[in-house]
This record gives structure tokens, C-alpha cells and sequence, in this order.
């Protein structure tokens, strides 16, 4: 063990190369799942986000700090998580949201997910949506006792019915973004110059409140349920 230079039990350099890896070079929160490695426009360089986080605190006073666990546990494989820069902060920033328990589930998942993923080809957004589409497209005619055989068809039938559904508001355009368990996600774009903006009128519930604080704060992406908030086009003036 080298010799120490603070009063905090760092990780070594391969205790992080290695929750990295576990992690598949991916952030282990769940809401987040950035890849946190990637290409230097150095060819002799990579760039990284990720973070080797300590889940029990690397010194007295810090995040879920453990008194009774030792040296050795501290700065151990079984005390980090690999998080991207922004999910690090924000564990460490409201320590009772993000318990032990919590993180290790976490992590427990996070590594769960690399193990089945290797081997496996990564997928592009345009490949990630196709098949998507075509999901859909086989549960849509499951339902109307069809049978799924024709994908050029399927996607056909998809795309139309993005655009009867754009149709509704002709300022928008709507996409079908995931299908799973018979739930459809869609993301709905304002045309450029159709809405000069749009107003969230937000309940104020905590838990609202709270999503909403780690969206602005930190960037993490959130759900809200229909019911807690209420949405204002503003038209663009001509």
C-alpha cells in the first residue's frame, strides 16, 4: 500500500481501472448510463468523465462515512462505485438520498448489465430506433391478432402513424422513442418557428419539487406524471 499523503483513503489507480471496467465504462446510475470514456483528439490521449466514487466516505466527516470499517474496506473494489463526474457530485451533495443500500444496488446492476453486455455489438441511435419501431410494429399487430413478418411494412406503418399523430398539432412533431411491455414513449419536438415557448406549470408537491432540482442542477433526465403539472404553448408572433 503506498504511503498515505492525506487524511483520505484513496482508491489506487487499479482499483479505478478496475470499477471502471466492471461498470463496462459506464455510469452506474440507473437514470444516467453515459458512456464516460471516449476518443482524445490527441491520438496518444483518451478523455474521460468517469469517477471512481467511494459509496462509504474516504475520510471522517465525508458521505456516509463508516467508523468502523477499515483501511483496507475503504479504498477496496467493494466501496466504489463508477459514476460519471455530474452523478458523483450529486451522491456526495445529498448523502440521505443516496443511502449505502441504494448505491450498492447500484452498483450491483450496473455490473449485472456489463457482464451481460459483453460480447454483445453496440447499437446506434438510428439501429436503436428501428428496432424500436419494430417492436412496436409486432405489438401493434399482436393485439390485432396479426402476424409480424414484413419490417419494411411494420416501419411503414409506424412512421404513419407518427404523422397522424404530428397531425393533431401541426407545431409539433412526434416520434415513437422506445416500446416496451406494451408502454409507448414518445418525444414530441416543437417545429423551428411554430412555439416561441413553453411554460410548465409545476405542482408543488416534493416530490415534483425534487425532480425538477436534480434536472436543473444536474442535468439527470426525469419523468413527471401527467397529472402533476400543466403545459402553455406560447404561439410565435408574426
Amino acid at each position: 500500500m503506498p504511503p498515505k499523503t492525506s487524511n483520505r483513503d484513496e482508491f489506487s489507480k487499479q482499483t479505478k481501472a478496475i470499477l471502471e471496467k466492471r461498470a463496462g465504462g459506464v455510469c452506474s446510475n440507473p437514470d444516467c448510463k453515459v458512456f464516460t470514456s471516449s476518443a482524445h483528439t490527441n491520438p496518444e490521449k483518451s478523455s474521460s468523465i468517469g469517477v471512481a466514487a467511494h459509496i462509504c466516505a474516504a475520510a471522517s466527516g465525508g458521505p456516509r462515512f463508516d467508523s468502523f470499517m477499515s483501511e483496507n474496506a475503504r479504498i477496496s473494489v467493494g466501496n466504489g462505485i463508477w459514476l460519471c463526474q455530474s452523478c458523483s457530485k450529486l451522491i456526495d451533495t445529498d448523502a440521505a438520498q443516496f443511502p449505502v443500500a441504494l448505491l450498492q444496488a447500484w452498483k450491483a446492476s450496473a455490473e449485472d448489465t456489463s457482464q451481460k453486455r459483453i460480447g454483445q455489438k453496440s447499437v446506434s441511435e438510428s439501429e436503436h430506433r428501428s428496432e424500436v419501431m419494430f417492436a412496436y410494429g409486432k405489438g401493434m399487430l399482436a393485439h390485432s391478432n396479426g402476424k409480424a413478418s414484413d419490417p419494411t411494412a411494420l416501419k411503414s406503418a409506424i412512421k404513419g402513424h407518427e404523422r397522424s399523430l404530428s397531425d393533431v398539432d401541426p407545431r409539433f412533431e412526434v416520434s415513437l422513442r422506445s416500446y416496451q411491455d406494451g408502454n409507448s414513449i414518445y418525444e414530441i419536438v416543437p417545429k423551428p418557428g411554430a412555439v416561441s415557448m413553453i411554460d410548465l406549470l409545476l405542482l408543488n408537491t416534493p416530490s415534483v419539487t425534487n425532480k425538477v432540482r436534480l434536472l436543473r442542477e444536474y442535468g439527470k433526465s426525469t419523468e413527471l406524471p401527467p397529472e402533476s403539472y400543466t403545459m402553455v404553448i406560447h404561439p410565435k408572433n408574426n
